[in-house]
């Protein structure tokens, strides 16, 4: 069941969260293994030890590959991050987990990576990569922001609407095995 914080700062709500989350990751283990979103919540950082997705690689069936390997290389096998930091797409897409596309109800264990055709509905309609549901599952912590009335619906149909993953590739979070959070203000809340 995931913990819905109504706030009215998201974004510094989430910052908190990031900081309670590898800070208990760096005491524990000595590092903190962290994906951050792309799309209109995008985090921009640059630090030593990032580790990107290349999604403007020639070859994204390669680079994705690529990035799955630096991933068991880096975190072991299996992989286990301790935060991600998500955002919730229109269409309930998380990560680039599209609704209407099959392939968004498959976990992708071995996987971990993959290459996704453009979407039709959503934008920018371009190829690119993406994690697979996998990681976010077994992420030790999983933050999803959320913001505005009109991702009401869409959240309410992501933690109560009955369960379709090709429809609404946000109920995955109701699979994490770790801490789930959505931070929201009123507006977006205002469905639940």
């Amino acid at each position: 069941m995931s913990e819905v914080a109504v706030v009215p700062d998201v974004a510094r709500a989430a910052a908190e969260l990031f900081v309670e989350a590898t800070a208990g990751a760096v005491a524990a283990r000595g590092k903190a293994a962290v994906a951050l979103t792309g799309g209109s919540t995008a985090a921009h950082v640059q630090v030593a030890g990032v580790h990107r997705l290349r999604g403007e690689a020639k070859d994204l069936d390669a680079e994705a590959a690529r990035a799955a390997r630096d991933l068991r290389e880096t975190l072991g096998t299996p992989p286990r991050l301790d935060l991600m930091l998500l955002g919730l797409g229109p269409d309930g897409h998380i990560l680039s987990l599209f609704a209407g596309v099959p392939q968004s109800a498959e976990r992708g264990d071995e996987q971990l990576v993959r290459h996704v055709a453009a979407p039709t509905q959503v934008e920018p309609k371009v190829a690119r990569l993406t994690l697979t549901p996998f990681l976010l599952v077994t992420a030790r912590t999983v933050v999803l922001q959320v913001s505005g009335a009109k991702k009401a619906a869409v959240l309410a149909r992501a933690l109560e609407g009955r369960e379709d993953l090709v429809a609404c590739p946000a109920q995955w979070l109701r699979k994490a095995a770790g801490r789930a959070v959505v931070v929201c203000d009123a507006e977006a809340a205002s469905a639940l």
